[in-house]
């Protein structure tokens, strides 16, 4: 008998029940889906924060921190900017939203709304659909990376149950339950940070024994000027349009109060920046202990395997799953919100009661898991991969959104701004096909992607900076046709007597 096929079949199984009881509950839309769009500050803070610290922060901050410092400033400085700008444009989203008189609940409807057509807006559900999917990948494999790292065994089937719990605990009250997630993953977060700072002091003072003699800096042979242009470049397209097309970080903005949004997020970039600076010692602490880390290793874990007992493997286990089935538990939700808004009542069942609504939305979180558990099937596909990856997925949503945030209602002809993400979107993709192509190992692992690159691949500029290229033009293509769709402004004199 198949047991990792009986596995599956239980879990999803299960989840399908979870689903048709939970369907039986009654709750409305504005409370399932925006929390009734009142959120405080202080929770507002801790939810965007815990939004943002997903398994790129508890675990690989520490990898680039291992290779060196420009690594890390290649991580960091990205993610917190990504936050802070969507400090900038939340408040301004919020506005137009109460000038408009409607109900947003994605940012694809927000963005649609303001820029008047359908097509912007299906674009934007599609680059949300596509970044949602990754991000629950990269958790499931974050999960993978530790427990074989830590055990030497396949995480898949824990994958796949730790998904069906985030599902269970998320389908019966939708956000409000996404937001204690947050609140008890700050927790954990809180406890993890204290913990790391009193093993960091420790090993800096000489309280541990060296397992070896201390590693320089690992810079993987590239100079500082390298390290941003072929990861921080990625990095910088991926990372600032998470916000905007993660739908968990938007979603917030849409549900928290209008007068604390601002600083909700700006106290979401303070908890983020902290996390991930304590976290990222985990690769500076590994260095000064002398522990090499291999290809697809994470410092974190070596370190903790080298200082730990046994029973304190498990503990850090249990706290790391803990912190990573609450990103999860957060992504579930706001997958609900967008399958639900953006597909089902959009284009079938657009007389949907809340009822109906909110039944699509939790079934929608099921279709979310499959597809996460299904990229992290592949051993080849790590949390960093599934990062970089997303800057041709995430990176045509910034300019567009910017312009929506700071352009009039109408300023912007929205057939530029379309052609603009069709082209940087697809534009990117082919460069990135032909990066992927040249990559012996991936090209291994995945035949049939590589072929599809292969013809662009063989350019000896596409083989070597495809990556970094075809980042920058998913960004700043659609930039030229949001600046090429402004309108001008056109001033009329007032009327006068006898005119």
């Amino acid at each position: 008998m198949n047991w990792e096929l009986a596995f599956f079949v239980a879990l999803v199984g299960s989840c399908l029940v979870g689903i048709l009881w939970a369907w039986q509950q009654q709750q409305d839309i504005e409370g399932y889906l925006v929390a009734h769009r009142g959120i405080n500050l202080v929770t507002g803070g801790l939810s965007t924060g815990a939004g943002w610290i997903h398994a790129p922060a508890v675990l690989v901050s520490g990898l680039f921190a291992y290779w060196g410092p420009w690594h890390f400033i290649a991580f960091f400085v990205p993610n917190v900017c990504a936050l802070l700008l969507q400090a900038w444009i939340a408040p301004r989203l919020r506005t137009k939203m109460r000038a408009s008189g409607q109900k947003w609940y994605t940012m694809a409807q927000a963005i649609g709304a303001i820029y008047g057509s359908p097509a912007v807006r299906t674009m934007m559900f599609v680059a949300s659909f596509c970044a949602l999917s990754l991000a629950v990948g990269y958790t499931f494999a974050g999960i993978r990376q530790w427990v074989e790292q830590l055990w030497g065994f396949a995480a898949h089937e824990i994958s796949i149950a730790i998904g069906a719990a985030s599902l269970f605990f998320v389908i019966f009250s939708g956000l409000p339950a996404a937001i204690k997630s947050d609140k008890v993953k700050m927790a954990i977060i809180g406890v993890g940070i204290v913990a790391t700072l009193t093993l960091a002091i420790t090993v800096a003072l000489g309280g541990v024994a060296a397992f070896g003699p201390p590693l320089q800096a690992l810079e993987r042979g590239l100079s500082p000027g390298q390290v941003l242009w072929f990861i921080g470049v990625p990095f910088a397209a991926s990372l600032l349009g998470g916000p905007m097309c993660n739908p968990d970080l938007p979603e917030r903005l849409l549900a928290i109060e209008e007068k604390s949004v601002r600083l909700a997020y700006v106290q979401g970039a303070m908890y983020f920046a902290l996390a991930t600076l304590t976290f990222g010692l985990f690769g500076y602490v590994a260095r000064l202990l002398g522990i090499a880390a291999g290809p697809g290793q994470l410092p974190i874990v070596a370190v903790t395997q080298y200082l730990l007992p046994g029973w304190g493997l498990y503990v850090v286990t249990v706290g790391i799953i803990a912190i990573l089935t609450m990103a999860l538990a957060s992504l579930l939700a706001s997958a609900g919100d967008v399958v639900s808004i953006e597909l089902i009542q959009r284009f079938f069942r657009p007389h949907a009661s809340d009822r109906e609504t909110i039944a699509w939305s939790r079934a929608s979180m099921l279709t979310v898991i499959l597809v996460g558990s299904y990229l992290t099937s592949f051993k080849q596909i790590n949390v960093a991969f599934l990062l970089e990856s997303m800057a041709v997925v995430r990176g045509e949503a910034i300019f567009p959104v910017i312009f929506a945030a700071a352009c009039a209602i109408g300023r912007v002809d929205p057939r530029y701004v379309f052609g603009g993400i069709i082209a940087g979107f697809t534009g990117g993709l082919i460069i990135f096909l032909g990066w992927f192509a040249m990559d012996p190992n991936l090209s291994k692992a995945f035949p049939l992607i590589a072929s599809l690159g292969k013809p662009i691949g063989e350019l000896p500029l596409v083989a070597v900076h495809g990556k970094a290229m075809a980042s920058l033009w998913a960004v700043f293509v659609p930039c030229i046709g949001c600046v090429l769709g402004l309108k001008p402004n056109i001033q009329v004199a007032p009327a006068t007597n006898g005119t």
